[in-house]
């Protein structure tokens, strides 16, 4: 899936990003039929600061037998202001299986958004979420194929006194135009996953405002 971002306010950016999410646990009730989890170890890989799938899967599905959420900064647990009881944190890397060998063989679900939009080797978190799942489990993943701050630093960086300046971390590989929804379906496939289903959606947010910029 293709998700433009460009964060506004610090409040809109909340509602958006528990708006994306909404939307994107409901596409995968939708996807999955799923109706009663009663009896099911679902995993959100990078949760995230505000828990945003996990609230509302929740929400949704009150009953819900387990949930795990999963994030690399400890700070996202460590920091939260509230985190209802019915979810279980642990700090893991979704790049480094060895931290989630617990899990292995474990999960009936796997979702995950936005966590691997910066990573470059998706093919590893496919093959590690894989084995997280049990026979039959379920995967689904929201991530960024192209991204208006990416396209803008790829222009500015062809400049020399700016790719002089520049100290952030940029990979040209990032978001490569041939990559797109058929390239991961494949992927996901050579991985091991069956009944791919590949979606693409565009998503443009309201630009930020002139206090933000301050």
């Amino acid at each position: 899936m293709e998700c433009e971002k460009t964060l506004s306010s610090m409040e809109q950016e909340n509602d958006i990003n528990y708006d994306c999410a909404a939307d994107f646990v409901n596409e995968c009730v939708l996807e999955f039929r799923w109706t009663d989890l009663s009896n099911d170890l679902i995993m959100d890989v990078g949760c995230g600061h505000d828990f945003n799938c996990c609230n509302f899967i929740l929400k949704e599905f009150p009953d819900i037998k387990y949930l795990v959420a999963i994030d690399n900064d400890p700070s996202v647990f460590e920091n939260a202001d509230y985190i209802d009881e019915r979810i279980y944190c642990c700090v893991g890397n979704i790049e480094e299986r060895e931290t989630l060998l617990p899990f292995e063989g474990q999960m009936d679900k796997i979702i995950s958004t936005g966590t691997i939009d910066v990573i470059s080797n998706k093919k590893l978190v496919f093959e590690n979420v894989y084995h997280l799942l049990k026979p039959g489990g379920e995967a689904a993943f929201l991530f960024t194929l192209n991204h208006c701050y990416y396209n803008f630093l790829t222009v500015l960086l062809e400049i020399p006194k700016f790719r002089k300046m520049f100290k952030g971390q940029y990979d040209p590989n990032m978001y490569p135009k041939e990559r797109r929804g058929q390239y991961y379906k494949q992927m996901l496939e050579e991985v091991g996953f069956h009944n791919v289903v590949s979606k693409v959606v565009e998503k443009k947010e309201p630009p930020p405002s002139d206090e933000d910029w301050k």
